[in-house]
């Protein structure tokens, strides 16, 4: 009996025959800087030999035709020489991955990770803590009970509007000196955090006034419900992890990022690696 292979076949065959690698979860994706990736080295430079090259014998001048006419210069036929040179490093894209969590105020003033579906009551303070693993633009907005979503980060109070952040560089809501406390009737607030590799045009058109040379925010601008279903859409294939644990000595963050003796947080990352990738979180705060 005769086989014939297609190469779409064959292709398919040796990939399912190559050893299935190991997937990072989100946290170990939010926390890898990359080093481990084998990348592509640069082509090394031609070793020259050093030894004294040989005497070349020069051919003698063509002789003129005509007594007296000077020799026109010889012209060599052939391509042009061209110089190779190495190629590029090769540049692999990372997952993008977004870390949150609440920060509940204690009586102490001091702050503490707390399980993201904590039920508040009035009077209890917290803060929202968000860090991305790459440079990105940040966005999160808050939805009340009118259901109109306002953003509460970029802020004009923050960086003069600019949403811009560093890897592993945690922006804390409302700020670092400042806390949302619970107070009125009960209810459910939502958050809508979102981490974009790139500038969102659509949502920079709603939140910022923007002239030929500076753009400034617009103060509680409100922000469609349909403009938060549409980025929805556009971040894709997420992976969500909850890590709702102390952290042990063999699992504690690479060198560079916080040490923290407990941890209650989320973590979220895409396998889009795209320059348009996206990453979102949704938070509801239960006011009873």
């Amino acid at each position: 009996m005769i086989y014939r292979f297609f190469p779409a076949m064959l292709i398919s065959m040796l990939a399912a025959a190559q050893p299935a690698k190991a997937q990072l979860t989100p946290r170990q994706i939010f926390y890898d800087d990359g080093s481990d990736k084998k990348k592509t080295p640069a082509a090394k430079p031609a070793i020259v030999n050093p030894s004294k090259p040989k005497p070349v014998k020069k051919a003698p001048p063509p002789k003129p035709e005509k007594p007296g006419e000077e020799n026109e210069p010889v012209r060599m036929k052939g391509p042009p020489e061209t110089i190779s040179q190495p190629p590029y490093p090769t540049i692999q894209a990372m997952p993008m991955a977004l870390r949150y969590s609440i920060l509940k105020i204690l009586p102490s003033d001091e702050s503490m990770e707390v399980d993201a579906t904590t039920s508040f009551h009035t009077g209890d303070r917290i803060q929202v803590l968000v860090e991305g693993n790459q440079t990105g633009y940040l966005y999160i907005f808050s939805q009340g009970a009118s259901g109109t979503w306002r953003p509460l980060f970029p802020s004009a109070e923050v960086e003069n509007g600019d949403n811009r952040i560093r890897p592993h560089k945690p922006v804390i809501l409302p700020g670092e000196s400042e806390y949302i406390k619970f107070a009125g009737k009960p209810g459910m607030e939502k958050l809508f955090i979102l981490l974009s590799r790139n500038p969102d045009e659509d949502i920079d058109k709603l939140i910022y006034q923007q002239t030929t040379k500076s753009r400034t925010m617009i103060a509680g601008a409100p922000i469609k419900g349909s403009a938060v279903d549409k980025l929805r859409v556009q971040a894709r294939d997420l992976v969500i992890e909850s890590v709702k644990e102390k952290t042990a000595a063999s699992a504690k963050p690479k060198a560079g990022s916080p040490e923290r003796m407990s941890e209650s947080a989320v973590y979220v990352t895409t396998k889009d690696v795209s320059l348009s990738a996206k990453v979102f979180a949704e938070i509801n705060l239960k006011h009873e």
